[in-house]
């Protein structure tokens, strides 16, 4: 994997609609997938195989944002 990849709910709407912002703003550095399993919070999984969750994990992947600007 070359790219971190942040899962989540893909049921849930409230995680959809923020996947999309994210998305925005790492623009195409960061991978986003809904998990084929049934998650409680989103999980970062990074390029080395580490696993962050909720909060942390949200984050840690907005790090990789694109520009100077928050979108």
């Amino acid at each position: 994997m070359n790219k971190p990849l942040l899962l989540y709910d893909g049921d849930c709407n409230f995680c959809r609609r923020w996947i999309e912002r994210w998305r925005k703003i790492t623009g195409d550095r960061v991978d986003y997938a809904p998990s084929q399993e049934p998650i409680t919070a989103v999980q970062l999984v990074e390029p080395d195989g580490n696993k962050i969750e909720g909060a942390k994990a949200v984050f840690k992947s907005l790090a990789y944002k694109t520009g100077a600007g928050w979108g």
